[in-house]
């Protein structure tokens, strides 16, 4: 290196820096002072490095057992550097894990790990994404997502992934225009159902009505986002979902088949299609999939619709509106093993909280 090279360390930085990579105060200053000396005696090298003389046979023989000097018997001991090889290679050893620890802590600030019944705001839109593609690897029942064509596209492989899987998603695409706005025909492999929402919109990913990645400003120098593992505020997401980005909405591709059997992840959606069959004396066979409110254990039922109840049943002609819908809302369901009440996501009164219903036969 050039002498003038600005960049070049003095001894007491070097020093600093070799104790950083692991050697003590002693060691450090002793092994600097050789690297100078070239050789010399425990006495000599004492004195260079500012080492106590009671403990300058110490640090050699550490150093030596460590293969940074090597020691060699004269009139009295002396030592020297043979090769800094294995410093050296410590050193970068060292500054390896340094660099893996800068990213595990850039990591760390920018992808912190939600635990259950956790949310965490992060400050890019790049993690949300990753942890979206998590949660739909490991979807059990449906995905409702917000997405711009550019987004979609992104998620496209792990979306036709889950969709194989029998996931079922739901999109609505916003922020197009005619050249990016996908085809009906090529949303069929990548899910059930998309509507086309006119204005632009967050990004949205709501799993299993368990998991959310929500994304704001995303490309702007203000984006920020949340990851939700946690099924209490989901339900706030679930419901923003069903009204702002959903329902208001006109379809731009329906999957659905029209014969059983017929997946329902949203009761409230389920209803206002069996209620006048249930009217007219249909038989209606379901199997539900949830848990039991008042132990949160999973349970299946399987049986037929009695009956169904909302806040505005009767209330008007016609089909239940979602004002209608929007407080309480819940089926009967009659089993070999009797008779229990079923409402939707976040119910509190019901016996059973349903994930998924399935219309398994329908006996008009």
């Amino acid at each position: 290196m050039d002498p003038g090279d600005s960049r070049r360390m003095d001894s007491e930085q070097l020093v600093s820096v070799l104790e950083t990579g692991g050697l003590s105060r002693y060691q450090a200053q002793a092994f600097v002072a050789l690297l100078e000396l070239g050789t010399a005696s425990a006495g000599d090298l004492a004195d260079a490095s500012g080492v106590p003389q009671p403990r300058i046979y110490d640090v050699i023989r550490d150093l030596e057992a460590d293969g940074y000097v090597e020691t060699y018997e004269g009139e009295t001991l002396q030592a020297r550097v043979e090769d800094p090889d294995a410093i050296v290679g410590d050193i970068a050893v060292r500054i390896s894990e340094f660099q893996s620890a800068t990213e595990e802590i850039e990591r760390r600030w920018t992808e912190p790990e939600p635990t259950p019944h956790e949310a965490a705001i992060v400050t890019k839109y790049e993690t949300v994404h990753k942890r979206v593609v998590s949660f739909l690897e490991d979807a059990n029942y449906y995905a409702q997502l917000s997405v711009n064509p550019d987004q979609l596209e992104r998620l496209r492989p792990t979306l036709e992934a889950a969709h194989d899987n029998g996931i079922y998603v739901q999109l609505a695409i916003h922020s197009y225009d005619e050249e990016t706005l996908p085809e009906a025909e090529d949303l069929e492999a990548v899910c059930t159902e998309a509507r086309l929402r006119e204005r632009p919109a967050a990004f949205l990913a709501l799993i299993d009505q368990q998991q959310v990645g929500y994304a704001l400003h995303v490309d702007s120098p203000d984006e920020y986002g949340m990851v939700i593992d946690d099924r209490g505020p989901s339900y706030v997401f679930s419901w923003f979902f069903t009204t702002m980005l959903w329902e208001l909405w006109e379809p731009h591709y329906d999957g659905r088949p029209s014969e059983p059997p017929l997946r329902y992840f949203e009761i409230r959606r389920l209803i206002p299609e069996i209620e006048p069959l249930l009217d007219a004396g249909a038989t209606v066979r379901v199997r539900v999939s949830g848990q039991w409110v008042d132990t949160h254990r999973p349970c299946q039922l399987v049986g037929t619709v009695e009956e169904v109840a909302y806040e505005g049943q009767g209330l008007d002609d016609g089909p239940p509106t979602l004002q209608d819908l929007a407080g309480m809302a819940s089926l009967v369901v009659e089993t070999d093993g009797g008779t229990f009440s079923v409402g939707g996501i976040g119910t509190l009164v019901e016996d059973v909280e349903a994930d998924q219903i399935v219309v398994e036969e329908i006996d008009e």
